[in-house]
């Protein structure tokens, strides 16, 4: 059995104590009366912190 870890990038990072994107789309929806879903200024701003974390290890040589 070949090991998969080899052929994937792994990023294991400390885990958020505000939870998951999941978690503030339900609390949001729940406790703010907000629309459900994720609203696209959210997702802009999710993408634009994973794609700077995603630079950050391209930048110092952690992946090309």
């Amino acid at each position: 059995m070949e090991c998969r870890a080899k052929h994937e990038l792994w990023l294991v990072t400390q885990l958020m104590a505000k939870g998951s994107c999941l978690h503030a789309m339900t609390a949001a929806t729940k406790q703010l009366g907000m629309a459900p879903g994720m609203h696209e200024d959210w997702l802009v701003w999710v993408l634009r912190e994973a794609l700077q974390g995603l630079k950050y290890f391209h930048e110092h040589q952690q992946i090309q």
